[in-house]
């Protein structure tokens, strides 16, 4: 059997970084009419194609990217990163006329808790006009990211995120999702999320949010303890799900998944060992390392996670996968730039390393 074939799907973008590692007191000098100095700007591909897409390309899968970009110099800049990483990788892009490409600008300093301001740019225009479902057939895995500020898809209690994935599930293509934290002023911070995901969760065969967008986005407490996140994960069980992955920022991953074997068999076309996925849960902390940036941990974290999959790994190993290709993410500067060879990556993935502590309240759960 050849190599499983994934999609990347969803939010494109371009992110600027100003150097603010010599910034002191940030917050206090944001006033009107005052210069702050910072540093040189570096940029780099950012959003789920620019990050978990590339990443899994890094990670040797065989992956097509579907984006969109605007006709402008953020746009042609985009371009030309994919290219200088492979040319086949922007064959996806779709180049929106009239349109600006979606950017952001990245503030983190120390002491700062890190934010972003971002223009979504074309990924509000993009549609399911510009994802070719018969393509996509063609595929395993199709992943798509960041829907609250993709409003194409969201309009309308969700329309278009539901035709799409409901179109994806009847042409056999195992389905995942990753989210975003929607800025509550905007139409996808404002949106119905519960009523979106009843509709759409019984299409995600493999659903990835991060525990503060879902909590947020279901209008739900923080869980504290082990007990709680797990009562979350199986909400979104009950609500159609196969593979439930909640990122949990310094205290790693968590993962559960459906103990109906006819629910993870929807996902053979990638799964190999069904019966290993079957009520399987594990919680795996991140790795000790020295951090020189955080931007892109938790896309490329999925990216791992979602190339143990795709290579036939057990839960356990998916999700020491996942962890481990985090590691090598903010070990860099830019997002998928430490991602090494699949080789060493799966060498790296066994090593023993110090874990950092889990601030969740354990009861039954060991971290890994």
């Amino acid at each position: 059997m050849g190599k499983k074939k994934v999609v990347a799907a969803g939010h494109f973008c371009m992110d600027m970084h100003p150097d603010m590692s010599d910034t002191r007191n940030f917050q206090e000098q944001i006033v009107p009419g005052n210069l702050i100095e910072v540093g040189r700007a570096t940029f780099c591909l950012g959003g789920v194609v620019g990050n978990t897409g590339v990443a899994l390309y890094r990670l040797e899968k065989e992956v097509e990217l579907i984006g969109g970009v605007g006709n402008d110099l953020f746009g042609k800049l985009c371009l030309e990163s994919l290219e200088d990483i492979d040319p086949v990788l922007r064959r996806g892009i779709v180049v929106k006329e009239n349109t600006a490409t979606s950017y952001s600008v990245v503030l983190e300093s120390p002491g700062f808790d890190r934010c972003f301001l971002h223009c979504a740019g074309a990924n509000q225009v993009l549609s399911s006009a510009d994802i070719d479902l018969e393509k996509v057939a063609e595929a395993n895995l199709f992943h798509f990211g960041y829907p609250p500020l993709m409003l194409s898809f969201i309009r309308d209690g969700g329309k278009g995120l539901l035709e799409l994935y409901k179109g994806i599930k009847e042409r056999g293509v195992v389905t995942s999702m990753d989210m975003c934290m929607p800025d509550p002023s905007t139409e996808g911070g404002k949106a119905d999320w519960g009523d979106i995901f009843t509709k759409v969760l019984p299409y995600v065969d493999i659903f990835l949010p991060s525990l503060d967008e879902v909590c947020i986005m279901l209008k739900r407490e923080i869980p504290r303890s082990e007990v709680e996140l797990s009562a979350l994960a199986d909400y979104l069980i009950s609500l159609g799900v196969g593979i439930i992955g909640i990122k949990l920022g310094s205290d790693g991953m968590y993962m559960k998944s459906s103990s109906d074997r006819a629910r993870i068999a929807k996902c053979s076309k990638v799964v190999d060992d069904i019966d290993s996925w079957v009520g399987a849960e594990y919680l795996a902390a991140c790795r000790k390392t020295t951090v020189i940036s955080a931007k892109g941990a938790g896309d490329t974290t999925i990216a791992g996670f979602l190339s143990g999959i795709l290579e036939g790994f057990t839960p356990k190993n998916a999700m020491l996968c996942a962890t481990t290709v985090g590691a090598c993410c903010v070990e860099h500067e830019e997002a998928t730039e430490g991602i090494k060879s699949w080789e060493q990556i799966t060498s790296r993935m066994n090593s023993v390393e110090e874990r950092l502590p889990v601030s969740l309240e354990l009861s039954s759960l060991k971290p890994i």
